[in-house]
């Protein structure tokens, strides 16, 4: 378990020594993202769980609609009923206030929820490990 934790505040020490020159930019397309579903959409449990849960990947990026929901991120893992966009299977529309986490690294993200899923995120952020 120690070496796990070392593993991720290493690896999160240097995402994090990048994050303030890519804050500069948002999302690109190819970008890996971890996204947390709007409250205000009518999203069911389901769907929120299966987002929050899984790493998406930007397949692209509409600035010009009328809509706050210009990123089309698509799911690997996600079961095909889940939700579906213009025919595509497993993409999901998504605004940038949704997308909490981006990299051009899928080995970040999945040290984020693998943290996650063991409950070890907050502990690592009270503790200032990385």
């Amino acid at each position: 378990m120690k070496h796990l934790i070392k593993k991720q505040s290493f690896l999160f020490e240097r995402k994090l020594s990048k994050t303030h020159e890519q804050h500069a930019t948002d999302p690109q397309i190819g970008d890996y993202v971890i996204c947390e579903e709007n409250l205000m959409t009518n999203a069911t449990n389901r769907k929120r769980i299966c987002i929050s849960n899984n790493i998406g990947n930007i397949i692209d990026y509409n600035p010009t609609i009328n809509s706050d929901y210009k990123y089309m991120v698509y799911y690997e893992n996600a079961p095909e009923d889940l939700f579906w966009f213009n025919g595509k299977d497993k993409v999901r529309q998504m605004s940038r206030k949704e997308i909490i986490y981006y990299s051009k690294n899928k080995e970040d993200l999945e040290i984020y929820l693998d943290a996650n899923k063991y409950n070890l995120w907050n502990t690592l952020l009270k503790n200032k490990v990385f």
